[in-house]
């Protein structure tokens, strides 16, 4: 791996399952570079859906789960396939306990 290639995390973001709605999508992060990597850890008591645009399902994760979307790499350079500034919303039970948590990784040579 050289130089132009190096990766660096954000800071971790996170979202309480109290605040979270079952029928409307909470915005729960945005990111802060383009990144290259996201990952959505559920520690949650409640099954998720989440959404990029805010209306639409785009993917779940059970709860107790966690997911990880990877920016498509080609002749060995991975390129930040997620925008600076990408909403992330989610929507649940509301929990008693338990927190999403967002991480996302990027190229601080190319923000």
């Amino acid at each position: 791996m050289s130089i132009k290639d190096t990766v660096k995390a954000s800071l971790l973001q996170s979202f309480p399952g109290e605040d979270l709605l079952e029928e409307t999508y909470t915005l729960i992060a945005q990111l802060e570079y383009p990144s290259y990597l996201i990952r959505i850890t559920n520690t949650t008591e409640s099954d998720l859906f989440i959404s990029f645009d805010g209306r639409h399902d785009h993917e779940f994760i059970a709860y107790a789960d966690v997911l990880k979307l990877y920016a498509p790499a080609a002749h060995g350079t991975v390129v930040p396939f997620f925008p600076e500034g990408m909403k992330i919303y989610a929507k649940g039970c509301a929990c008693d306990s338990g927190t999403i948590y967002i991480s996302s990784y990027y190229n601080p040579l190319g923000k």
